[in-house]
């Protein structure tokens, strides 16, 4: 959950990181701190050492996968396909 007027500060991922935002809303920024507005079903992909953070004026329920791998799978398909 990111709190609200709690942000993430600004860090790097460590891995390939899909931010994922399952609940209210709130923004994303990169390194440049220009904030991209995030709601429910709206996801963003973070590279490893990608600078960024996070934040909401409301609240957010956001589910975080990371993996050592990139996704090889197109959108709209299924990754068992």
């Amino acid at each position: 959950m990111v709190s609200a007027e709690q942000p993430v500060g600004k860090h790097s991922a460590n891995l390939w990181q899909l931010f994922v935002v399952v609940d209210g809303s709130g923004w994303v920024a990169e390194a440049d701190g220009r904030r991209v507005s995030m709601s429910s079903g709206d996801a963003v992909l973070w590279s490893p050492g990608e600078i960024h953070e996070s934040g909401s004026d409301e609240g957010m329920l956001v589910v975080i996968v990371q993996s050592s791998s990139p996704l090889t799978w197109l959108p709209g398909e299924s990754a068992r396909d």
